[in-house]
């Protein structure tokens, strides 16, 4: 955890306005600015910053907070990374609280520290070394230019049995670290340590925030492994790594779609002839963590696959994680013989997008596939169609997209739709429903009860009307539950001789929506009339309503009780309770 104080200075070094606006441009609205909103579709701007506040909201999606929750939006990252990386913009060290989450996240850094180190190293080795000129001349014949060489920092292990060990040692990195993450390896059954990459063509892969967590090597010559890649640990996870989502995803969310490849050399192909809404899945199958990744970017894919049968067989299986979180798939097969790399190499960039374009749904390519694999004309033949797409369909939640490909499917092999729609009943729906998104989310937590509504937003404006409330209410008073956690800290605040306003207040809520309800209510203009009555009516209101709701709370409890013969102590117990409440009613009354 990122101590409080660090946050807060954080925050105070990162001025709103210029935040947002080295990521969209901003223009003047009386004392606010406006800009047509990153986070949904929309031709008028309902987007606004406000400077003096130092908040932005969104009119439209209803997403809003501090600049923490607008890094946190726009670069996919959660609130804690957002913090670092405004933090690392600042020249703020972010040290860890103590304890085992602080000792980990020591941990990583040194991690991060040694793969820069080695990915630095790599690049010297390419760059500055005569054994590198082998590897760059390589990257050369594959159309690799200067300026991409440099964006992707690829590099050269060179073929000795200790080089980065050796430097990396040097430069005060632990042996331990050199082993944990792969670098290193120590020959089995003896003491040697010695450098896993060696006369390789070096491919740093990095996180979404261009930290770089791990590496793959590419042989020069007709060795084996074509390609080597670290070691699982504790910054990388294949199943959790895409490729070039760093440099890609912004592109994915203005193209609205993203291109999956398979092979490093096919991204960069795509990157250098100038489609950049793409990533590699790095030769592994896709899993369910990838398919989140992805979902947090765009809402289509398009899936790159190899010509051959057995290859497309093999990818295929792998697109139910991409059914289950709802992304509209379609599936893209070039022609005999190529790959995305040597296709646009060939062909050039815009034949290459003319078949991106043509790309057929999945549930077409699917039945199309199957069809051919299996013979429709006969029962057997049928059923096996069947039975696959069926599987596939099953995990569809749309039911317009289920029917129409229902009906597609009886068609084209000729079987009742009766029986399609019985097997599908078999086979129910797969998955959970799909959370709402953060339109639908945003409206939810708006729907704020009377009285609580009005008393936030007092508090988050006048700090006297939070000490009124605090000797009167607590946060439990409140029933909607991002106004009960936003009540929880604005009386901690105060408690503690922190309250400097909603700014610090949102430096303290790692909570989206709890960010966007109060984004919301101080970008709302002020009704007027007196703010201290209209607190105090507030309060009362809350404390009766509370008062009335236990009230009757306990006057079912009594009925429960006579019914199933309690003892007298008890219920009497509970009729005096029920009398205070009803004379404190009376007082507030």
């Amino acid at each position: 955890m990122i101590p409080q104080h660090i946050v807060e200075q954080v925050q105070s070094s990162s001025d709103i306005v210029d935040v947002v606006s080295s990521y969209i441009p901003l223009k003047r609205a009386g004392r606010s600015l406006k800009a047509c909103c990153p986070f949904h579709s929309e031709k008028t701007p309902s987007f606004f910053v406000s400077p003096e506040k130092q908040i932005w909201h969104c009119f439209g999606c209803g997403a809003g907070g501090s600049v923490f929750n607008f890094i946190a939006l726009y670069e996919r990252v959660s609130f804690p990374e957002a913090v670092r990386l405004l933090a690392k913009k600042a020249g703020i060290a972010v040290p860890e609280k103590p304890g085992p989450e602080g000792r980990e996240g020591e941990k990583k850094d040194d991690l991060y520290r040694l793969n820069e180190f080695a990915a630095r190293w790599f690049t010297h080795q390419l760059q500055a070394t005569a054994p590198g000129k082998r590897a760059l001349a390589y990257l050369r014949r594959r159309g690799m230019s200067d300026e991409l060489i440099e964006q992707f920092s690829l590099g050269y292990a060179p073929d000795s049995w200790d080089g980065l060990y050796t430097a990396a040692r040097a430069k005060g990195h632990r042996e331990e670290m050199l082993l944990t993450l792969g670098l290193a390896m120590r020959k089995e059954g003896g003491n040697r340590i010695f450098d896993r990459f060696r006369n390789r063509l070096m491919i740093p892969i990095s996180d979404v925030s261009g930290r770089v967590i791990a590496f793959s090597g590419r042989v020069l010559d007709e060795g084996t492994p074509k390609y080597m890649n670290s070691p699982e640990s504790l910054l990388f996870n294949k199943s959790r790594s895409l490729y070039g989502l760093h440099h890609a995803k912004r592109e994915l969310i203005e193209r609205g779609f993203s291109i999956v490849v398979e092979g490093y050399f096919d991204f960069f192909a795509l990157h250098a002839a100038g489609i950049r809404n793409v990533v590699a899945s790095q030769g592994t199958a896709f899993t369910a963590d990838h398919a989140r990744i992805l979902k947090r970017y765009t809402r289509e894919v398009v899936m790159s696959f190899d010509a051959d049968t057995a290859g497309q067989s093999a990818a295929m299986r792998s697109l139910d994680a991409f059914l289950n979180e709802e992304l509209r798939v379609r599936v893209l097969v070039l022609p005999p013989t190529h790959d995305p790399d040597t296709f646009v190499r060939e062909k050039g960039a815009a034949a290459f997008s003319d078949l991106v374009g043509q790309a057929p749904e999945y549930f077409d390519f699917l039945l199309d596939h199957l069809c051919r694999r299996n013979d429709h004309r006969s029962e057997v033949g049928s059923a096996r169609i069947a039975s696959e797409f069926l599987d596939a369909l099953a995990q569809v939640g749309d039911g317009v997209l289920r029917e129409a490909y229902r009906k597609k499917l009886s068609e084209r092999i000729d079987i009742p739709q009766q029986y399609i729609i019985d097997e599908i009943k078999k086979r129910g729906r797969r998955r959970g429903p799909a959370p709402g998104d953060a339109g639908e989310t945003s409206q939810v937590a708006l729907r704020l009860p009377p009285g609580e509504r009005e008393i936030i937003k007092l508090m988050l404006e006048d700090e006297n009307i939070i000490r009124q409330a605090a000797l009167e209410l607590t946060a439990e008073d409140f029933r909607h539950e991002q106004l009960q956690r936003i009540a929880g800290r604005v009386f901690a605040l105060l408690k503690e001789n922190r309250w400097a306003g909603s700014t610090r207040l949102l430096a303290c809520l790692d909570d989206e929506h709890c960010a966007r309800v109060v984004s919301r209510l101080i970008s709302e203009e002020d009704p007027g009339g007196d703010r201290e009555q209209i607190a105090r009516d507030c309060i009362r209101y809350l404390k009766k309503r509370n008062l009335k709701e236990e009230i009757g709370k306990l006057t079912k409890e009594i009925s429960r009780r006579e019914r199933e013969g309690s003892s007298g102590q008890e219920i009497s117990g509970l009729q005096r309770r029920l009398m205070e409440k009803k004379a404190e009613l009376l007082k507030i009354c």
